[in-house]
């Protein structure tokens, strides 16, 4: 109960089994249009007898957020934690935006975010810590660690192997951490971008090897002073080790992009880790060797397809603008 003159029973359902509420009608209702349209919409009109209840089991309610904007709405701040953890944080933004009251928390904000990012850098972003900030990064309108994480997240994504629904990094659908389907869109988006341009890059390292070979020459061999012997030995060298790479990394054939289903960010270290062999001079230090630039380079891709940005539509960052100036995360500089 949140208040001496609590008149309304809210009933939700969340992990831990039924949660009541006991809340100031008047008071949610002023906080909230979404509870204010509950309450005197008519769906749940108070009785003329009995309790007043209001009944939502049938849906995870996150009765922790639930929780704390109760308590904000009811004057209970010496209840509100000072630096909730990732998971109750996310409780709160879920909470916030669906019932259209992220407002309560302006004198909150930056310092939950400030706890935020601490818990990012302490943790090593363990877990689903950046598809739970992502979110409510989104819900605060807090431009900084949304830009910082909606790339790691688009690079940890996978797709279901069964429909190719979108999933996260620990394999939970990418829908239930609550982000709108134009932030999807734009993660699965990098996602595919980033596994087709390392597939492509590798088929075409792989192509250019087989192709040279079956042609006779030694194209990918680059070295310039090398005799044609050891240029046609060292690219024989790549292809070997190349192939067996593949093998090892069960992607012989090179798979096509809607047939992979990981992440980019295993493909990407998969890549990194294949050992692609080539001619080495014996006891030429690595300036001397000519041969230093043959081969495949994982590293060279994965910088390549994986940046560490993304370019947000511009009607974007102007919602996360109106967002940060209702939560209290806005400041000129970060936009």
């Amino acid at each position: 109960s949140y208040h001496i003159d609590a008149d309304l029973a809210v009933k939700a359902q969340d992990t831990h089994g039924l949660q009541v509420f006991k809340v100031h009608s008047a008071l949610i209702a002023a906080a909230s249009p979404v509870w204010r349209q509950k309450i005197y919409g008519g769906e749940y009109a108070r009785p003329k007898t009995g309790d007043w209840v209001i009944s939502m089991c049938d849906v995870d309610e996150n009765a922790a957020g639930l929780d704390v904007i109760f308590s904000l709405i009811h004057y209970k701040f010496h209840e509100i934690p000072a630096r909730p953890g990732m998971s109750l944080l996310h409780s709160i933004a879920q909470v916030a935006n669906k019932y259209t009251c992220v407002h309560l928390l302006v004198p909150y904000t930056a310092k939950w975010i400030e706890g935020m990012d601490w818990q990012m850098i302490m943790t090593n972003q363990s877990g689903d810590d950046y598809e739970k900030a992502l979110f409510i990064t989104w819900v605060f309108g807090e431009p900084c660690w949304f830009y910082h994480t909606i790339f790691h997240v688009a690079y940890r994504a996978t797709l279901d192997a069964n429909c190719g629904s979108l999933l996260s990094g620990g394999g939970v659908p990418l829908e239930q951490y609550g982000l709108p389907s134009g932030i999807t869109d734009i993660i699965a988006k990098t996602r595919a971008n980033a596994v087709s341009k390392m597939l492509s890059m590798l088929n075409a390292s792989l192509t250019g090897l087989l192709d040279s070979s079956s042609q006779g020459n030694t194209a990918c061999c680059r070295s310039e002073d090398a005799a044609e012997e050891i240029k046609e030995q060292c690219q024989m060298m790549q292809l070997g080790s190349l192939i067996g790479g593949l093998t090892k990394a069960k992607m012989n054939p090179v798979p096509q992009v809607d047939q992979y289903k990981g992440s980019a960010l295993s493909l990407g270290k998969q890549l990194e880790d294949m050992k692609v062999s080539h001619f080495k001079i014996p006891g030429a230090k690595p300036h001397q060797d000519s041969h230093a630039n043959c081969g495949f380079r994982g590293k060279d891709i994965t910088g390549e397809a994986m940046p560490e940005g993304i370019d947000l539509p511009g009607d974007l960052i102007q919602v996360l603008k109106g967002k940060a100036m209702r939560s209290g995360a806005y400041s000129a500089e970060m936009f």
